[in-house]
């Protein structure tokens, strides 16, 4: 007698995006703020202050040397491997010259470059 044998199939990866519709409607609807991942957010903020320092033209040895504080402290903090704290935000956005609130606007790109920058051929 040959026995038959039943497979399952987990559906559950089919249904996520459903679900997250739900739950963003159901937040939508019940006027909840969704949840941030707070490491995200401190490597946005690194990020975005990295954005800054390079449209102004400035390396990260230039912006350290202008904040009193070290290269490797200044890479972290763009990395979003150190923490801010509020008067660090401050201070930061000031030398920047910007809002403290400028550093909290998204990215525009979240992609980190690691390593040392290309050389710049001479004459360029």
């Amino acid at each position: 007698m040959r026995r038959s044998t039943q497979v399952t199939v987990d559906r559950s990866r089919e249904r996520e995006p459903y679900l997250a519709m739900f739950r963003q409607a159901a937040a939508d609807l019940l006027g909840l703020v969704p949840r941030e991942d707070p490491d995200r957010v401190v490597r946005d903020i690194g990020r975005r202050a990295a954005e800054l320092r390079s449209g102004r033209g400035w390396t990260q040895q230039e912006f350290a040397a202008r904040l009193g504080i070290s290269v490797r402290y200044l890479a972290r903090l763009e990395r979003g491997l150190q923490n801010f704290t509020v008067h660090r935000l401050v201070w930061l956005a000031g030398k920047l010259g910007v809002r403290a609130m400028d550093l909290f606007s998204p990215p525009v790109s979240r992609a980190v470059r690691t390593g040392r920058p290309p050389k710049v051929a001479a004459g360029d």
